[in-house]
């Protein structure tokens, strides 16, 4: 019996210190400064192992249950999804904020000028029948960049087949392993950070204002509800490019060239007009019809 109970320890030991960061782009010396994140959940192109697609994953256990109990089938599915925001999502929070002790802060939508995109990959739920079991595991992809210029990855990392400890309930269990991923982000992070009184965390009144308006969306310090897709993903139905002005100002616009000091371009409403110069300097950001972005600083 002890000789079981050895081999069951050394077993979570193991399955603790396994889990390896891998590196999928950029640098860790990119976030070292950083100690404040928008944090955004992403759940596209979840694979389920064994099933062909989410989907199918969905069918099989509601066609189980409903054979079981009419209605059980909807509601599992119902609560499949809601799990993500009234388990997973919180249970991560709550593990990284306790592990990290402050040193590193993470909000729904706030002005932090950086965001922490967690892509949950890969979901197996496990099951838990009183005498068998088997954990829960979630593959995660987390990518960093800035507001200003989401674009450009600081670093992107993965973490392969999360298990936390075992739970009756299908939600429950899978936000284990949530928790267990939250503490092994919060204690890599850590060791990372490098406090840096001059490195800039947050936008100013300005950036946050001229940002929502670019996205044309509520200021961000007065929203309560996140919807963090609309803060990343360019406007790509405009079919011309937008130039925001520093001083808040916007022109619909076709850009022709870019030069050192200057950008030139022709108003959306006279492509057959002239061509029309605006100093770099009083320009903010560029937004193309394609979606990409070019943000400018100021002489300040």
């Amino acid at each position: 019996m002890r000789r079981n109970l050895t081999i069951v320890l050394l077993l979570a030991i193991s399955s603790i210190f396994s889990q390896k960061m891998k590196i999928i782009e950029g640098s860790t010396d990119n976030i070292k400064h950083i100690n404040k994140y928008d944090v955004l959940f992403v759940y596209e192109n979840l694979s389920i192992p064994d099933f062909e697609s989410e989907e199918d994953f969905l069918k099989d256990k509601m066609d189980k249950r409903e054979a079981d109990n009419k209605g059980d089938g909807e509601l599992f599915k119902e609560s499949w999804y809601a799990d993500r925001e009234n388990i997973f999502q919180p249970k991560f929070m709550h593990a990284f904020e306790k592990t990290i002790d402050g040193e590193i802060e993470l909000f729904e939508h706030s002005n932090a000028l950086y965001i922490m995109k967690i892509h949950t990959q890969s979901i197996y739920s496990g099951y838990n029948v009183g005498v068998w079991g088997q954990q829960a595991k979630i593959s995660v992809e987390i990518t960093f960049f800035s507001k200003l210029d989401p674009d450009t990855i600081l670093l992107s990392i993965s973490y392969k087949d999360i298990s936390g400890l075992n739970d009756y309930n299908t939600g429950e269990r899978i936000g284990r392993s949530y928790i267990k991923f939250g503490k092994i982000l919060a204690k890599k992070m850590h060791k990372l950070y490098k406090y840096e009184a001059s490195f800039v965390n947050e936008l100013n009144m300005d950036e946050v204002s001229l940002v929502d308006k670019a996205l044309d969306k509520p200021t961000i310090a007065n929203e309560k509800k996140s919807s963090p897709e609309k803060m990343v993903e360019a406007t790509k139905k405009e079919a011309f490019d937008i130039i925001y002005r520093i001083n808040g100002s916007e022109i619909e616009s076709k850009v022709i060239e870019i030069t050192d000091k200057s950008i030139k371009y022709k108003k959306s409403d006279q492509l057959d007009g002239p061509l029309r110069n605006i100093l770099i300097e009083d320009v903010f950001l560029i937004i193309y019809k394609n979606g990409t972005r070019e943000v400018f600083k100021s002489k300040e």
